[in-house]
């Protein structure tokens, strides 16, 4: 999270908004962290521990530009599949399984040690696309959680293939 401050505070020419959502030990200091050193331009709200429910109805109401998960390291994580189920494009660090959702066509898959320098690079990338690059991104963000993570699809599929057996 750090770095994602870093990243966050050398961004001087845009106006953002950064929501975290999550809690932890580090908390209280990741939000006074942010406090000092981010400008005026970077207006970021921290949620704190939430429901999934909550987690959705939010990202149904706000529709986010992008969704940032910048873990040392990852399963396949379902805050990704989550985010991508409401065409929320990625940045991501190639941990774990991150590279089997997210892509350049989805999102932006950094290297796994990724530099605060990579990810304001990342950032500006996303945050510079212009409304067809941005629909194309979303676009497909719902269409690989749709082929690869949409739960009901993968029912239907895992019981038709039992059948067969």
């Amino acid at each position: 999270m750090e770095l994602l401050i870093q990243a966050l505070a050398e961004i001087k020419d845009l106006q953002l908004k950064w929501v975290h959502f999550g809690d932890g030990p580090n908390f209280n200091n990741l939000k006074e962290l942010a406090q000092r050193r981010l400008a005026k331009n970077i207006d970021f709200e921290f949620k704190g521990r939430m429901s999934n429910p909550e987690v959705l109805l939010y990202y149904q109401k706000h529709q986010p530009e992008m969704f940032i998960n910048v873990s040392s390291t990852e399963g396949v994580p379902v805050s990704i599949m989550e985010a991508m189920s409401f065409g929320i494009p990625v940045i991501a660090t190639n941990v774990g399984g991150n590279s089997e959702i997210v892509n350049e066509k989805n999102g932006i898959l950094l290297n796994p040690n990724a530099t605060s320098i990579e990810i304001e690079h990342a950032i500006r990338m996303i945050a510079g696309l212009t409304d067809i690059e941005r629909n194309d991104k979303m676009k497909s963000a719902l269409s690989t959680w749709d082929e690869i993570y949409n739960a009901k699809r993968n029912y239907m599929h895992f019981i038709e293939t039992v059948k067969e057996l």
